[in-house]
């Protein structure tokens, strides 16, 4: 599952499958469904390339994960120590009958954090 804001995206590109965006998403993968990890992560692609915006992306992360820091204790499992193109990532061990009030709740979590993307950006708007 990704959630996104069209904003956070190449304009006219599908937000989805854009060169450059932004998006949170929540994923389990064959190999850890055993072990009921539910992964977790915040990804910035190609955001040099994002119209509009001046972005370094070593410097884009470094701004969002500093302002992530006071949010970091609501995360199970966080860690921020990736390179630029992940912000954050994490797992969340899950009974697999839970698995929607997992996703629910991660993607609550999300919502409640999402202004840290949008105010980072701002900081790199052209103009």
């Amino acid at each position: 599952m990704k959630l996104y804001k069209q904003s956070w995206a190449s304009p006219l590109q599908d937000p989805v499958t854009a060169e450059s965006r932004i998006f949170f998403s929540v994923w389990i993968d064959e190999d850890h469904v055993k072990t009921n990890e539910l992964f977790y992560n915040i990804h910035a692609l190609k955001l040099r390339k994002l119209k509009g915006y001046a972005i370094e992306s070593r410097k884009f992360a470094a701004d969002f994960r500093a302002a992530f820091k006071a949010h970091e204790q609501s995360w199970p499992n966080v860690g921020v120590d990736f390179g630029p193109l992940t912000l954050i990532q994490g797992t969340v061990k899950t009974d697999l009958t839970n698995l929607n009030a997992e996703i629910l709740t991660l993607s609550y979590e999300f919502l409640k954090i999402a202004h840290l993307v949008d105010a980072t950006l701002l900081r790199y708007k052209k103009g």
